[in-house]
């Protein structure tokens, strides 16, 4: 009579929940994941037993299949994995719960600027990454005066600026540069007039109009 737990030969035989674990591990990390929050998308695809993960912003890619890590459990009652990968200032943290739940953590120079949940979860072939938009409003807002929208356009950032009070578009298609910093994110465009466009990571928006290095119009965004 064989003793539990052993084999032909004596070779110890691995529990059968140990192999149900490991077959649901590899199946899990082997799937694509691919879903959206209120300002981000969030694709992790694997090559060659490597997730890669991939983040947009608004539209704009601030993460392009950086190799990602698979983190250990936060705890034992821990149900979700978790990948993380990192570009430049950026860190990305991605949660999938047990239940098909999914967030995001996103930090900049070791700081969390948000966290989001998924609100849609997107449908791709397998390793066939699906195309992040690439025409889309990255930002739409009014003033007291002004209407503006920055938008990206066949992979370049435009500007429209619309003053309400006197009902006359001033600024069409203009191409605008982009600047990202530890205090938020600046569209700008050089005129006759220097025009930015500024939203931080807590979400506020500012329009301002310089000439000659003088503010002479500021307004909050709503």
């Amino acid at each position: 009579m064989l003793s539990a737990g052993l084999g032909v030969g004596g070779l110890v035989e691995p529990p059968a929940i140990a192999q149900t674990e490991l077959a649901q591990t590899v199946e899990t990390e082997q799937r694509p994941i691919l879903f959206r929050t209120k300002r981000y998308v969030v694709e992790i695809i694997w090559r060659r037993g490597q997730p890669l993960m991939s983040v947009s912003n608004n539209g704009f890619r601030v993460i392009v299949n950086a190799p990602a890590r698979i983190l250990s459990a936060r705890g034992i009652n821990d149900q979700w994995t978790t990948y993380t990968a990192n570009s430049g200032d950026y860190t990305a943290i991605v949660r999938v719960g047990a239940g098909g739940e999914r967030m995001i953590e996103v930090s900049q120079v070791g700081q969390r600027i948000v966290q989001e949940y998924a609100t849609t979860a997107l449908q791709q072939q397998p390793d066939r990454p699906a195309p992040l938009q690439q025409d889309a409003t990255l930002l739409s807002f009014q003033t007291g005066e002004y209407a503006v929208r920055v938008y990206r356009q066949k992979n370049r950032l435009y500007m429209n600026l619309y003053n309400q009070s006197k009902g006359v578009t001033e600024l069409k298609q203009v191409p605008v540069v982009r600047v990202e910093s530890s205090a938020g994110t600046t569209y700008r465009y050089d005129g006759k007039a220097t025009v930015q466009v500024r939203e931080d990571y807590r979400g506020q928006r500012v329009l301002l109009i310089l000439q000659n290095n003088q503010i002479q119009y500021r307004g909050d965004g709503y």
